[in-house]
């Protein structure tokens, strides 16, 4: 029952000429990436956990546990006040890399003793990167739209949020497909209630250095990222400058 009292204006650009305007947008494309691989990393984390808790280290209870920690986001609207956007979104890349180190030192036989302990650190590194990355990510996209508008005079939101809806469930599942081809590739069976040592070996591998490579394909992308605060407060008054003389 909710109505609109502002209407909003009319799309002037169709479907296609949204993607091609979308992907040309620096930005936004860069946003989408690093939505797209961090997706990438926490889904399969989130796959892979009850795996490594089963089989590495022998208890179910701390599959809720670790996933809690994951999904229970710190509040970080005062940082957000100190550090810029692009630092946010690096602080990101480097959290999700930490998160995998972290996960990787803890299968090392001197570290076995403080092995809940670590994989604890590693969830709430992860936590701490999806923060970061997906309130920036929602948040800055409509300034990634406007950023794109200044300097073409096109703009397709509808279309820029459909595809980064698309990027984060495309990626949802593959990585799902990639947990599969995983276990798979670790030659992991499930009727043994006992795994081999190469399997086991595998799975801590796997579990650690999976969210290393996408952590760091997400650092990539913020440096590429190009849209600064200051930049963000001139495409705001130069488009309402030209609504303004449009509306006159």
């Amino acid at each position: 029952t909710t109505k609109e009292r502002v209407a909003p204006p009319k799309s002037q650009v169709n479907f296609f000429k949204g993607i091609v305007i979308t992907i040309k947008n620096r930005p936004a494309l860069c946003l989408l990436l690093m939505g797209f691989c961090f997706n990438m990393a926490i889904q399969f984390k989130a796959n892979m956990t009850s795996y490594y808790c089963i089989y590495i280290m022998g208890n179910t209870q701390h599959i809720g546990t670790f996933l809690s920690v994951v999904y229970t986001l710190p509040l970080i609207p005062k940082l957000m006040t100190i550090f810029s956007r692009r630092t946010f979104l690096s602080m990101a890349g480097i959290f999700t890399v930490l998160s995998g180190a972290v996960s990787l030192v803890s299968s090392a036989d001197y570290f076995r003793g403080a092995q809940l302990q670590l994989q604890l650190v590693s969830s709430g590194l992860l936590g701490i990167a999806l923060s970061c990355t997906f309130a920036l990510i929602w948040s800055s996209l409509p300034d990634a739209i406007d950023d794109g508008e200044v300097r073409t005079g096109a703009r397709a939101p509808g279309v820029t949020y459909a595809l980064s809806t698309f990027m984060i469930k495309a990626a949802a599942g593959l990585s799902s497909f990639v947990a599969g081809w995983v276990l798979a590739w670790v030659h992991f069976d499930s009727e043994l209630s006992v795994q081999s040592a190469g399997t086991l070996q595998g799975i801590s591998l796997w579990y650690g250095i999976y969210p290393i490579i996408w952590g760091a394909l997400m650092f990539i992308f913020s440096r590429i990222y190009n849209l600064t605060d200051e930049k963000v407060k001139e495409n705001a008054a130069v488009l309402s400058q030209r609504r303004s003389s449009q509306s006159n």
